[in-house]
């Protein structure tokens, strides 16, 4: 190692070269946009049950706004994710033969067993 180049510590190179993407105006615009719809999110995660809670003072409606935040979540996923993620029938029946053809390691017979009272 030279001692004639100073330390930079983690702010060299590697982070100029990371921080490359964001001289595309697209990408830049992307990835802003993304920091803050995300940063308004978590706002909203952490003011709303808040909120609820100051004011019914009810921790069964703080539950119950918890629990609805989930069903929009589920219902509009895309079903065609579920299909798409599924193993097709003929990988299925490629993996069949694979499982059937693994051998089980021979069994010994069960000694006979003696008692030690007589």
């Amino acid at each position: 190692m030279s001692l004639s180049r100073p330390f930079v510590g983690g702010w060299g190179r590697r982070t100029a070269g990371s921080l490359r993407a964001l001289r595309s105006r697209n990408f830049a615009i992307l990835w802003f946009g993304n920091l803050l719809s995300n940063t308004g999110s978590f706002m909203q995660q952490v003011a709303e049950p808040w909120l609820v809670l100051r004011l019914s003072n009810s921790p069964l409606l703080l539950g119950l706004d918890s629990f609805m935040t989930d069903p929009p979540i589920l219902v509009h996923t895309d079903p065609s994710l579920w299909v798409a993620t599924r193993p097709s029938q003929g990988a299925r029946r490629r993996a069949r033969p694979q499982i059937k053809a693994s051998p089980s390691p021979p069994r010994e017979p069960p000694k006979a067993h003696r008692s030690t009272r007589e």
